[in-house]
């Protein structure tokens, strides 16, 4: 007996993939070349995008409950290859390419090169309002920063609460705006854009350059006072003014501790005095309490841990110039 079921759910199939049919088509026809997956074939496809130019801004409103949206075609370098600033209104979704990749939430904005294959993987349906800024237009206020390729502005961010109002306020508006014939909605966007964009380069190259000078400067500071006794993962970041945990993580990217690097640099010190005649009038253990070490049989133990002999027998070593 034919179960009716079936022809339902044949139809709605049917009707799913042509939705989906004629979603594609709307959305290559405004964005480009995009492809939809949806990988449950009985879940009910809805998609809608609507396009708009604004005082000579250009935008879209996407609402879909497609698994993954991808642009497939990589822009050639002569085309004009806008940039897409995306905001998430409603839902979440995650938007990468081939260089990073990012989490939407509600409010949260991409700043994304369209030149380059991306992809955006939403859970359930969303929401998404795509400013397109005109590259010639954004490289002008941007001057010599290069655009980045992904570049993430959280909504509770101060840039992500100005960039996120205005361009919601453009959505919201949308109806009135398109009475004005002026083009300085795009420039004003693409100004606060590349005010985000010098930012961001400005807080790298800090971080960057805090990072080589912090990991060189408690390298420098430990070495010169490793006869201090009291040295410590605390002495050291109260000399720096930051936390003993800043401190821990630094030297953890030279891939070992505070306490480690100290031990060395100050073995070190101890076998180049013991090894040196011109210290011989110096006793082993006045060697060791000079380079901080309290006690002289926790120091023959340290030292023959890192060396293979005790300290006697390396200066017995080095006496006979072997």
């Amino acid at each position: 007996m034919k179960d009716e079921n079936d022809d339902f759910s044949k139809t709605e199939v049917s009707r799913n993939s042509m939705r989906l049919e004629k979603w594609n088509e709307m959305v290559s026809d405004i964005c480009g070349s995009y492809k939809t997956i949806n990988r449950d074939k009985d879940k009910n496809f809805n998609g809608n995008i609507k396009r708009y130019d604004a005082m000579g801004l250009k935008y879209v409103t996407i609402d879909t409950n497609a698994d993954t949206v991808i642009k497939t075609n990589i822009n050639n370098l002569n085309d004009n290859r806008p940039i897409f600033i995306i905001t998430q209104i409603k839902g979440r979704s995650i938007i990468g390419n081939d260089f990073s990749e990012v989490q939407l939430d509600q409010g949260d904005i991409v700043i994304l090169d369209s030149t380059y294959q991306s992809a955006s993987k939403n859970s359930g349906s969303v929401r998404q309002l795509k400013i397109i800024i005109e590259r010639d237009t954004l490289e002008r206020y941007c001057e010599e920063l290069d655009i980045p390729k992904l570049l993430y502005v959280s909504a509770t961010s101060v840039f992500g609460v100005l960039l996120g109002s205005f361009l919601k306020q453009v959505y919201a508006y949308s109806g009135e705006l398109i009475e004005y014939s002026t083009g300085l909605l795009q420039d004003s966007i693409a100004s606060l854009v590349a005010t985000i964009i010098y930012n961001n380069a400005k807080k790298e190259e800090k971080s960057n350059s805090s990072k080589a000078i912090t990991i060189l400067s408690v390298k420098n500071y430990i070495e010169s006072h490793a006869g201090d006794g009291n040295l410590s993962p605390v002495t050291i970041a109260n000399h720096f003014n930051c936390s003993t945990r800043t401190i821990y993580r630094i030297l953890s990217e030279e891939e070992t501790s505070i306490s480690r690097y100290i031990m060395r640099v100050r073995l070190e010190r101890c076998r180049e005095i013991i090894n040196d005649k011109n210290y011989s009038h110096m006793s082993i253990t006045e060697i060791a309490f000079r380079w901080g070490f309290a006690d002289a049989s926790h120091f023959s133990r340290c030292f023959k841990r890192q060396f293979g002999m005790p300290p006697v027998e390396f200066r017995q070593m080095a006496e006979r110039g072997q």
